[in-house]
């Protein structure tokens, strides 16, 4: 590292009592602080790791999840600016988060942070009010509560899960897991959720559908972990609002589903493209012309099931539609039946729709006609 980097380190306030990380985003290298050195390990290692990846990498088997930690951070996230995310170790929870800063000559840094939230055995001894519960649910990024797995009612709700749902806190100390669930998906459910709590380790339970105060419906994906509260258990809740993904899965199944509805019920044939010339979908109108059955064509790049010289003409056409992003008409002779089609060539940002249709009584009584003649 050079030598303005080391001074700014040196004035970054207090760097190497927290257990942080800087990269320098340009070259990837990155500096451990003293703390982050002795918390992770890396003391008396003859070489630490010297980029962010090679890092993570020594983080194997030393977080819970690890697998799922990583996957969200390098393949997902690492382009933002800013991150959040929890995790565990053996012995701690930790909040970490990431975030950019620049020296005097505006060099790009990230610094990565690690926050203890709460020590293996901090949870012993404590009420729903002690600053223990507070450190852990107050600073969380996510929606998070603790509830009695023996009466389903919540003992603690951080700020995330009250902004989410739109209860006051106090209104949560009187409620229990059912109310936060639609009247119709409440059924078997107290048990259902029992059995889960009994379970020890931290467990995804898959994606649920609660409801907040106004009665709108979320989609959250939950994270739970059986933990000792003073003389008995309770269970950590952990929560990803998934709605924005669910409902927009939703809509698009919907507008498929309609737009694949309207296609089928079109006189017009109809086939789409991809980028790469795939068949992405055909009507049952365009398949008798096609000459294939529809499973014989989607997924399947068009220039490879028919001959080179059958389809010069529509390569040329759906090339220029595609490289000028302007749709384009063209009408085509098939020479063993006489037969003459108009298509239409519409390009989208995944490739091109192609609409056609028999004229060829149309172009009867249009004397003198010149047509492209090709043998589809």
């Amino acid at each position: 590292m050079r030598p303005s980097d080391i001074q700014f380190l040196e004035e970054y306030s207090s760097f190497h009592d927290r257990i942080c990380i800087l990269e320098e985003r340009t070259s990837g290298k990155i500096f451990l602080s003293n703390e982050c050195v002795r918390f992770w390990g890396f003391k008396g290692f003859d070489q630490g790791p010297d980029t962010f990846p090679a890092f993570l990498f020594h983080l194997h088997g030393k977080v819970r999840d690890y697998a799922g930690f990583t996957e969200k951070i390098l393949l997902k996230h690492i382009q933002d600016s800013e991150y959040f995310d929890t995790l565990f170790t053996e012995g701690h929870i930790l909040r970490f988060f990431w975030k950019t800063v620049s020296n005097q000559e505006d060099s790009a840094y990230r610094l990565y942070t690690f926050e203890i939230l709460a020590k293996e055995g901090d949870c012993g001894n404590f009420s729903p009010e002690s600053p223990v519960v507070e450190s852990i649910f107050y600073k969380l990024p996510e929606p998070a509560f603790l509830f009695d797995p023996s009466t389903l009612r919540f003992l603690a709700v951080n700020d995330a899960a009250i902004h989410l749902y739109g209860f006051s806190k106090e209104e949560f100390s009187d409620m229990n897991l059912l109310e936060i669930r639609p009247e119709e998906d409440r059924t078997d459910m107290e048990t259902v959720i029992q059995n889960f709590a009994k379970e020890t380790g931290i467990r995804s339970r898959g994606i649920w559908r609660h409801w907040r105060k106004d009665k709108k419906i979320l989609y959250v994906k939950i994270t739970a972990n059986r933990i000792p509260l003073g003389n008995s258990f309770a269970v950590l809740t952990i929560l990803t609002n998934v709605s924005e993904t669910i409902e927009t899965s939703y809509t698009l199944k919907q507008i498929r589903a309609e737009k694949q509805s309207i296609i089928e019920s079109m006189s017009d044939r109809y086939f789409s493209l991809s980028k790469d010339w795939r068949f992405i979908s055909a009507n049952r109108q365009s398949l008798s012309t096609l000459g294939k059955p529809k499973e014989q064509l989607i997924g399947r790049k068009i220039w490879d099931l028919y001959p080179e010289s059958s389809v010069r003409i529509f390569r040329d056409k759906f090339e220029s539609a595609v490289r000028t992003q302007k749709p384009t008409t063209f009408e085509y002779k098939i020479v063993e039946t006489g037969n003459v089609m108009e298509f239409r060539v519409y390009p989208f940002e995944e490739g091109i729709s192609v609409f056609f249709q028999d004229i060829t009584e149309k172009e009867k009584e249009i004397p003198n006609r010149t047509f492209s003649k090709k043998s589809l």
